[in-house]
């Protein structure tokens, strides 16, 4: 079965941001039930993502899972981190951060965090503070 999804050239905000926690997951081409799970708990806090239907989010998920299959994982992350507007830059990547650090970070994982953080715009100093975050945020969840 062949899943169609909104052409990365033109994702909303909310797509983008789904696109990132997706592509997050596959970074290193192997998922665990932790780090889905981890991205899963992590869609559902975002408020702007809350407020969609569960088919929403669940569609958008399946869509981004069907780009990342065939454009693959940093395609897909440079893809949204265009599109993701700059206020929501932080908060994204700290989320990232969470679902990538669930079993800790390998050199891939951690080359792709401060490539999105570079893409970004994002200071050392920001992107030292939100990971730090995202780290916090991971130890209060265990």
């Amino acid at each position: 079965m062949t899943t169609f999804y909104i052409p990365l050239s033109r994702l909303s905000a909310n797509e983008a941001f789904v696109a990132l926690l997706v592509a997050a997951i596959e970074t290193d081409d192997h998922a665990s039930a932790e780090e889905a799970a981890r991205a899963e708990h992590v869609l559902h806090e975002v408020p702007r993502l809350r407020r969609l239907s569960r088919f929403t989010r669940g569609r958008m998920i399946e869509e981004m899972k069907a780009a990342v299959r065939d454009h693959g994982a940093p395609a897909v992350m440079a893809a949204a981190a265009e599109h993701l507007p700059p206020a929501l830059h932080r908060q994204a990547l700290i989320a990232v951060a969470e679902v990538m650090s669930s079993r800790g970070l390998d050199r891939m994982e951690s080359a792709a965090l401060l490539d999105l953080a570079s893409r970004f715009g994002l200071s050392p100093e920001d992107t030292a503070s939100a990971l730090d975050e995202a780290r916090r945020n991971v130890r209060l969840r265990n």
